[in-house]
């Protein structure tokens, strides 16, 4: 078999090596390194205070390289990730019987629309909630979707949930159903949807006891003690 020997990129002449780490083209006597080195300076360590600016607090990347002048965005783009990719991940999950709590968000990339599948557990007893790994998926919230992000889910967990959190969603409510697990709405979610309902905005002539039943349900969330009373005055 013929073997080609090589040629120089610069010249495609005839290659000499130079020195114990260099080559030298015979033509114009370029030289170059047989291993070529990243060029720039070394990447500085990762910085936790970007992940926390950024999905902890909301900031935009964008925003954070105008006030630093410094630093672009692709950079602080690539160091957010870098971050994203360096931080170990916890699996020491709470023991006993678990809650489950469950929320998509969209987005719209490159004008196609994804949805963020966010999962996150919590003991029946009170606690910090751990966060899973989420599942991003093309296209709209949808029950399939969610049936997808469910089945994501370890065994070991799944196994030991006894009740979901939500916004109630239709489709992951039905899923709920399935499984057994109690159903309970988000208070988040719950307000904001009484807010929405209560009409000022309308001029409603009702608007007066919307209000009434707005602050009692609000009570009545923030209360064990008077349940039974805030209960009835609601009914």
């Amino acid at each position: 078999m013929n073997i080609l020997h090589g040629k120089s990129p610069c010249c495609q002449a005839k290659i000499y090596k130079f020195g114990g780490k260099r080559k030298q083209c015979s033509l114009c006597k370029k030289t170059w390194s047989i291993r070529q080195k990243k060029r720039g300076r070394k990447p500085k360590r990762v910085n936790p205070n970007l992940l926390d600016k950024v999905l902890g607090k909301g900031q935009k990347v964008a925003h954070i390289a105008d006030r630093k002048g410094s630093v672009g965005s692709q950079a602080l783009s690539y160091r957010l990730k870098k971050a994203m990719t360096a931080k170990s991940r916890s699996n020491e999950y709470p023991i006993g019987w678990l809650m489950l709590i469950a929320d998509a968000l969209w987005f719209e990339l490159d004008g196609k629309r994804w949805t963020l599948y966010l999962l996150a557990v919590r003991s029946t007893t009170g606690g910090l909630a751990y966060f899973l790994d989420p599942i991003l998926l093309p296209g709209r919230e949808t029950g399939i979707g969610w049936g997808e992000a469910l089945a994501s889910m370890p065994p070991e967990i799944e196994n030991r949930i006894v009740a979901l959190v939500s916004d109630g969603f239709r489709g992951l409510c039905y899923l709920a159903k399935k499984k057994s697990w109690i159903n309970q709405r988000c208070h988040f979610h719950l307000l904001a949807q009484f807010k929405v309902q209560l009409g000022f905005w309308k001029k409603l002539p009702d608007h007066p006891i919307r209000k009434e039943i707005y602050t009692m349900v609000c009570k009545l969330l923030k209360t064990k003690e008077h349940e039974i009373e805030y209960s009835e005055k609601l009914i």
